[in-house]
């Protein structure tokens, strides 16, 4: 449902949104995941294209199918469940950026199956995540993921698939001239009331209306954080 002209725009809001979480630049012959759904790919073929125009290496791993994921979970035994694949923690520990696209075909393919075993899996891959985090917080990996307009979500939400489609243009700002040059005033303005709140010295926050009478206290190592280019869209501070 996406126009050639809004897909190109969002591939340079979520290379905007790399480029914004790292911490420090991104340089040419960096490795980049691009991770989708299949119903994303027009949009995965975009951003491949322009990391290629950036000089940077993307590698681009599609996700599994609805009946994949439902043959993975239902019917593999602890070992399959488990399983490290050859190569991994190498290209992990290789990877400087992460772009992922949540296109999900399905949303309820998985609702026989046993949480436990979904959760083994997760655990068996959490050292994957380990690895990124740990890159991350040394300023060699950033990443940013987007959700991307389907029939499935939409019919979840009880929208039709134009009108849900219509809510993630205007979220993201795809129906601007230049969505990026938004997200980057959006992101200013972020930091400047996010510095405004953490110089803040009070003992507590008191939040007060008509139906709500609630006291926060931040606590002595807390600070606001949010809007980071981790997350398209993204608006909230906490």
């Amino acid at each position: 449902m996406l126009t050639e002209k809004q897909l190109d725009r969002y591939a340079d809001v979520l290379i905007w949104g790399l480029k914004t979480a790292r911490r420090g630049s991104i340089k040419k012959n960096e490795c980049v995941l691009v991770r989708y759904d299949l119903p994303a790919i027009r949009l995965a073929e975009i951003i491949y294209s322009k990391l290629l125009q950036m000089g940077l290496h993307p590698i681009q791993r599609a996700g599994l199918s609805p009946a994949m994921e439902s043959s993975f979970y239902g019917i593999s035994n602890r070992k399959q469940l488990r399983f490290r694949f050859p190569g991994e923690e190498t290209l992990y520990r290789n990877l400087h950026g992460g772009i992922y696209i949540n296109a999900p075909a399905s949303l309820t393919h998985l609702s026989h199956v046993d949480p436990g075993r979904i959760g083994n899996a997760a655990l068996a891959r959490k050292y994957l995540r380990d690895i990124l985090d740990e890159r991350e917080a040394n300023g060699l990996f950033s990443w940013t993921l987007c959700l991307f307009p389907t029939h499935a979500l939409a019919e979840h939400a009880g929208l039709t698939e134009a009108t849900y489609t219509s809510q993630i243009v205007k979220a993201c700002f795809l129906n601007k001239r230049d969505p990026v040059s938004r997200w980057q005033n959006i992101y200013n303005d972020a930091n400047d009331i996010k510095r405004w709140l953490n110089r803040m010295d009070v003992d507590y926050y008191h939040i007060e209306s008509d139906t709500i009478d609630l006291k926060i206290t931040p606590g002595e190592k807390r600070k606001w954080v949010g809007i980071s280019g981790h997350n398209i869209p993204s608006f909230e501070l906490f």
